[in-house]
């Protein structure tokens, strides 16, 4: 990936932090690198300037553990919280894909989007006062699961023709057929209501 800096691997695919305009990549710098300080100024620097978004470059030898869970007084044992957090959403659209305690200090839930998690901000006080635990959105997004919804959700008639195109604030979907303008405002309604995302897609060279 061109991001990386020249002696460093990519240890799994990006994460996009669309609330902080930030995308982050957790590498493995080789020993044959020498002042890796610099070289990720630099990357960063480069980075920030081509897309207008930060580059945050995370080693995981260089990452301190977690603090010991913290429970304010009053607060519920985890795992009852947990299920307590669940119960709150079985009856909304959307359900966190993931819940776990951060760094001892509060609960994460995962989205499919952090833009998907912020519409359920209140009901997330709620329920965090009532179980005693501080409860946010994770930053990033699955990138897996948008795709995989884009593909879903554009109809066969319009034919894909490859993977699509993901980006920190859209995803693009290559077609044989572009569809039509109210099509596509209909289709990229639904997507994102469903995602939290901006849906678009894209002919081939001579279609419009």
């Amino acid at each position: 990936q061109a991001a990386v800096p020249e002696g460093s691997t990519a240890l799994k695919a990006p994460a996009l932090r669309l609330d902080q305009r930030a995308v982050v990549m957790t590498v493995a710098v080789g020993k044959e690198v020498g002042d890796w300080s610099a070289l990720k100024k630099t990357a960063e620097d480069a980075f920030k300037l081509r897309t207008g978004f930060q580059l945050i470059l995370e080693r995981p030898d260089e990452k301190l553990p977690d603090a010991p869970a913290q429970k304010s007084k009053g607060s519920w044992e985890i795992n009852k919280a947990y299920q307590e957090i669940r119960k709150a959403f079985q009856q909304e659209k959307h359900m966190p894909t993931k819940i776990g305690l951060k760094g001892g200090a509060f609960i994460e839930l995962a989205f499919i989007s952090p833009q998907v998690g912020a519409r359920y901000q209140d009901l997330m006080d709620a329920v965090g006062e009532r179980i005693g635990w501080a409860v946010k959105v994770r930053p990033s997004s699955n990138q897996e699961m948008i795709s995989q919804k884009a593909r879903e959700l554009t109809p066969d008639e319009w034919a894909l023709r490859g993977a699509p195109k993901i980006y920190p604030d859209r995803i693009v979907v290559p077609v044989i057929e572009r569809p039509s303008e109210e099509d596509r405002e209909k289709w990229a309604a639904e997507f994102l209501e469903l995602t939290g995302f901006v849906i678009d897609w894209e002919g081939q060279k001579g279609t419009t």
